[in-house]
């Protein structure tokens, strides 16, 4: 499901895509009966459904692709924000995939780290 997301008090925009595979759906009665829920409530019927859920996310900067520029009305030369989120659950098993794309002007990433949470970085490739 593709969304345009717009803050009213700034103006500023986002695209935000989910992508739900009909095996993950399959899984949780309440996602077969209603694939376009917010996805919070497609976390909740996912730890209903069992699942012991953890996510990762890549996020980097980059040059607008194709509309993406139009549809996020950016000014010239701004650099966009691309987060991919994978949702895991019971053995880390991914089930579904979501996207934000936003101006890199205007985005803020916060994120909230558990005392569990691996502190070694990643490969980063440039």
């Amino acid at each position: 499901m593709d969304r345009t997301l717009t803050d009213l008090a700034t103006g500023a925009r986002a695209l935000h895509r989910l992508l739900l595979p009909f095996a993950t759906a399959d899984q949780a009665p309440a996602l077969a009966e209603n694939p376009g829920a917010p996805v919070e409530e497609i976390y909740s019927a996912l730890a209903r459904a069992g699942h012991d859920l953890a996510w990762s996310e890549t996020v980097r900067a980059r040059m607008p692709q194709g509309d993406e520029r139009a549809a996020l009305e950016l000014p010239d030369a701004t650099p966009v924000i691309h987060a991919l989120r994978v949702t895991h659950g019971t053995e880390n098993a991914p089930l579904l995939l979501e996207e934000l794309r936003t101006s890199g002007s205007r985005a803020q990433l916060n994120y909230r780290i558990s005392p569990g949470a691996s502190r070694s970085p990643q490969a980063v490739r440039s």
